[in-house]
């Protein structure tokens, strides 16, 4: 069904709906739209736009919204029917526990990526002050998270892209973390290019997906910044660039985890077999390879 069609068959939001019946109508249409997760994503705009929790919206789920309210749901439901990522609509999206500003232009955290920072995290707690690289930063969900868990470590998050820099500077002042520094660079540039200390850690969740699969990428991941998806012809340029210009600069006893996609795990470890002592491949919860670690001998 084609998206006019999914406008089309949108039902109109009664202005003086309940809260129940606002949802159930937001809910409906959702379905109609053929979108994934219609009751998480109905809740979750309807306690943005009301301003009100869940248990409020459950104790008084037979009160009226008011007409403001109900038509300012209403657009938000179409951005969300056009396909438009409720993380972008909300403004902010939860990452193990924080808030992240997010928006076009950003990446979005995702869950699968927390992988990345919880094998980080095992392997950072036997180290004292480590200094630890986040490249491809995006909205700074894997560096500021660490530099968060780890305050006596010292957290280096690299960024090209100017509206990603953006979320990055925002996320860092909203969580308040000292300990993380900032610098807007291109890291197909190389670890010699940057007036930086050796890292004892270097963490990455780079573009991955390969250019002949964005075209048939879902509606929602078409909003996402293309140079924060495509990874070159096979998906593959950053890890080699990552391999070539940066872990070779780890401190002896250091440690490198990238994210990766299901069928990319195998090949990253071959191509970094000269340089490292160890590979390691870690499984999310769908049981996919996911995340690459290499290990360096003290």
């Amino acid at each position: 069904m084609e998206k006019k069609k999914y406008l089309n068959n949108q039902r109109k939001l009664t202005l003086k709906s309940t809260y129940r019946g606002l949802f159930n109508e937001i809910v409906l249409n959702f379905r109609n739209a053929v979108l994934d997760d219609c009751e998480f994503d109905a809740q979750c705009l309807l306690e943005f736009c009301t301003g009100k929790s869940r248990t409020f919206l459950i104790l008084h789920s037979s009160d009226i919204v008011d007409e403001k309210t109900a038509i300012y749901l209403k657009e938000l439901c179409k951005r969300r029917i056009n396909g438009e990522p409720l993380q972008y609509i909300l403004g902010e999206w939860e990452f193990m526990g924080l808030s992240f500003y997010v928006g076009k232009g950003v990446l979005i955290p995702r869950q699968e990526t927390e992988l990345l920072v919880e094998t980080a995290t095992e392997r950072i707690k036997g180290m004292k002050s480590p200094v630890i690289f986040d490249l491809c930063a995006g909205t700074g969900c894997i560096g500021l998270t660490i530099a968060n868990l780890f305050s006596d470590s010292t957290v280096y998050l690299l960024e090209k892209s100017d509206d990603a820099f953006l979320y990055l500077s925002r996320n860092k002042d909203k969580l308040d973390i000292k300990n993380a520094f900032l610098v807007k660079a291109d890291i197909y540039e190389g670890f010699d290019s940057f007036s930086l200390p050796e890292p004892n850690i270097i963490l990455s969740n780079p573009p991955y997906i390969s250019a002949g699969e964005i075209p048939g990428l879902q509606k929602e991941l078409k909003y996402e910044p293309y140079m924060a998806l495509c990874g070159g012809e096979d998906g593959l340029d950053f890890y080699r660039c990552l391999i070539q210009k940066w872990i070779p600069h780890i401190k002896k006893g250091g440690f490198a985890a990238f994210e990766c996609g299901e069928n990319q795990a195998e090949y990253i470890c071959n191509f970094a077999s000269n340089i490292v002592q160890y590979c390691e491949i870690k499984k999310d919860l769908n049981r996919m390879n996911r995340v690459v670690c290499f290990h360096f001998q003290s």
